[in-house]
């Protein structure tokens, strides 16, 4: 089953894509790697959506007429006049100053070739997979970021909130949500590190069966909608295998 999303219909928020990577871990593929998000994510995959221009559906948002109509009514005003929103506007402020970067700016660098998620049931693991503007700005972000999670936890006398490991040459971060890496101008995001390992394994050992691989996933690619910003699919023939095999159990 795939489902399409044209670019007014479809709605993303970037804060929600923002915590997601600071809770999960992140992982990459090499730079010039052309590859699918398809391409390195499992066979058994039940779920996959893709956005190709998440930078577009950004300036939807915030150049939509809408968003002028919402700023002139009073109860904004006042939820924006608040002291916590102006202490977030200030912390928000400083991570950018550290960056380098507007909050806006950076997602746009973090998504500009795309993003992927993925769902396997057999690991029971989740991924999400970014196709960054270059490595050198990915880098950049992610250095930061992590700087700035190690700066908050000692203020907090609180310990390294990462513990370094490595996965075949792949330097690979653990935090008490899932695990990162990085490499090139790709990030992955995975909750479980099986699946992050044959994520890796695929990036290495080029030819290994992988979603894209999967008859039912290549039959589905082919009636997109064009000018979609983006797609997703879902494996129904296993999701009916799993409810007669309920029923049976009934």
């Amino acid at each position: 089953m795939v489902f399409s999303m044209t670019r007014h219909a479809f709605r993303f928020s970037s804060r929600l894509l923002m915590a997601a990577a600071v809770m999960c871990g992140i992982g990459s593929l090499a730079s010039g790697d052309d590859r699918q998000a398809a391409e390195l994510l499992p066979p058994s995959t039940l779920f996959y959506a893709e956005v190709a221009s998440p930078a577009a559906i950004l300036d939807t948002i915030l150049t939509h007429p809408l968003r002028t109509r919402v700023e002139d009514l009073e109860d904004y005003r006042k939820a924006t006049s608040t002291k916590e929103y102006l202490g977030f506007q200030g912390i928000l402020l400083y991570v950018e100053s550290r960056l380098g970067m507007s909050w806006r700016a950076a997602v746009e660098a973090l998504t500009a070739n795309g993003v992927a998620v993925g769902v396997d049931p057999v690991t029971e693991g989740v991924a999400i997979i970014f196709h960054a503007r270059d490595a050198e700005t990915l880098d950049r972000l992610v250095s930061e970021a992590m700087q700035l999670a190690r700066e908050d936890a000692k203020r907090k006398s609180q310990p390294d909130p990462y513990e370094s490991s490595e996965y075949r040459g792949f330097t690979v971060q653990r935090t008490k949500q899932g695990l990162f890496a990085t490499v090139g101008d790709r990030l992955l995001i995975v909750n479980k590190p099986e699946l992050g390992q044959s994520i890796i394994d695929r990036l290495l050992d080029q030819g290994t069966d992988s979603l894209a691989t999967q008859p039912r996933f290549q039959a589905a690619q082919t009636p997109q909608v064009t000018g979609a910003t983006g797609w997703a699919w879902v494996d129904v023939a296993v999701l009916r295998q799993a409810r007669a095999r309920r029923r049976q159990t009934v």
